[in-house]
């Protein structure tokens, strides 16, 4: 008993997932209420439409310092010391990077804001959300540096406390705006919601040495910003791969069926999010900092192997009780219009289950700047992915969406397998022959 106790005390997974799991399962019923009082008023069509707003949140949020989270949770984590000597020059030189890219962003939203609106959201109406995006674009981006550095420093607590609590806020805001401005008003709580939470971020680590150092005149360690631009081509490919690709998706699926059916389909994309979420908050948490200070590659492997035991059971009855229980999860978040969703869920969820799969070997690729490889698969099972639907929606309807979901993401698991053969395969002795495993 008290080896298990030790166990269960003493893990640093089991830790950071029980800090995890509190953030995710608010982030959950954050996103479940807001579904399901999206589909309540203003039905398929409203979800399909809040579906692009996501897109073009997410796609702004990663070019104004997203593409930065990985880089800075790597580096901070290999630093592995809380101290503002250590960190200076590395939060300066992300924090100005972060102020650069930020400004650059609001300024094409800014004078670009009638023809996003128009392209992204079908209407010119809501050009002037697109500005407001300009300027709320800033508190994001600090917020997104800042988490990542706690999540690099390993503050599990912190970290998830300021996540749920953002979510909170963004719910109560986007529900107020809902009611009050009906589909106007979820467009603005859409892109509203994560700057929320920005003086709630601002209190939370006002006491930190490094915070001061967002504030300090903008410097750029050479150095550094070499190694953060290497790392962060990598979380351009993702920003230019996934939510792109969704919208060629989406846009597809209005083109050849109809708004509705989109909204159907952005329905089942909801759930699967909501699925992967819990599974991607601790691998992001602990994962990528963990094999980021891992220097021996028979640790990597230890680590990697470890993880697949304690997730793979976990992935298995979560994915499960998902299929057993679709129909009830459709009519608990959403409404009768939604109904077909269930039929259509099946391939996802074995989308889901592989595409859970593979996290731990894709950390890999960022954890080890394995920058090649990364963009390469990304790239490859993005393309795949578009065309897959394309394929089998013009054959199947809608459900051929969902079937292409789950080929890619097996492919993708397979391809991954492959890749990191060596590293799964080898015993310790065998990292002594100097064969190539990362």
């Amino acid at each position: 008993m008290s080896n298990w106790r030790h166990f269960l005390v003493g893990n640093a997974f089991l830790k950071s997932s029980f800090y995890s799991s509190i953030s995710v399962l608010v982030k959950i019923a954050t996103a479940f209420i807001t579904a399901k009082f999206i589909a309540v008023y203003l039905g398929p069509s409203g979800l399909g439409l809040l579906g692009q707003v996501t897109n073009l949140v997410s796609i702004s949020t990663l070019f104004a310092g997203g593409i930065l989270v990985n880089a800075v949770i790597k580096l901070v984590a290999e630093s592995n010391k809380n101290s503002e000597q250590s960190l200076a020059p590395l939060v300066q030189t992300i924090s100005s990077l972060s102020l650069l890219l930020s400004s650059a962003v609001a300024i094409i939203l800014f004078v670009f804001s009638n023809s996003i609106s128009r392209t992204f959201l079908y209407s010119l109406q809501y050009s002037s959300a697109v500005k407001v995006l300009s300027f709320s674009i800033f508190l994001v981006s600090f917020n997104t540096i800042t988490l990542a550095v706690l999540n690099g420093l390993k503050d599990f607590k912190t970290y998830n406390y300021l996540n749920a609590s953002i979510n909170i806020l963004g719910l109560i805001g986007t529900l107020v705006l809902i009611s009050l401005f009906g589909v106007t008003g979820a467009v603005y709580g859409t892109i509203l919601s994560q700057a929320f939470g920005f003086l709630l971020v601002i209190l939370a680590v006002r006491k930190k040495d490094w915070l001061l150092l967002n504030f300090k005149k903008p410097v750029f360690d050479r150095a550094i910003l070499l190694t953060v631009l290497k790392l962060t081509l990598m979380m351009v490919v993702t920003a230019l791969t996934t939510p792109v690709v969704q919208l060629a998706v989406r846009n597809h699926l209005i083109a050849t069926q109809n708004i509705s059916n989109a909204g159907i389909w952005e329905a089942v994309n909801k759930i699967s999010g909501v699925h992967l979420l819990f599974f991607l908050t601790v691998l992001t948490t602990y994962y990528l900092p963990r094999l980021s200070e891992l220097t021996d590659k028979f640790a990597v492997k230890v680590e990697i192997i470890k993880g697949y035991k304690l997730l793979t059971p976990l992935i298995l009855v979560s994915s499960t009780c998902l299929f057993l229980t679709k129909d009830f999860v459709i009519n608990l978040l959403y409404t009768k219009d939604f109904i077909t969703a269930a039929s259509i869920m099946s391939w996802q969820i074995v989308g889901d289950f592989f595409k859970i799969s593979s996290f731990l070997l894709a950390f890999i690729m960022i954890a080890k700047s394995l920058s090649t490889t990364y963009i390469v698969s990304e790239i490859i099972s993005s393309v795949s992915y578009y065309f897959l639907v394309v394929f089998f929606t013009n054959r199947l309807g809608i459900g051929g969406a969902t079937l292409a979901y789950g080929i890619t993401y097996i492919g993708y698991f397979l391809f991954l397998i492959i890749r990191f053969r060596k590293l799964l395969l080898y015993k310790s002795e065998d990292f002594n022959t100097g064969s190539r495993i990362f």
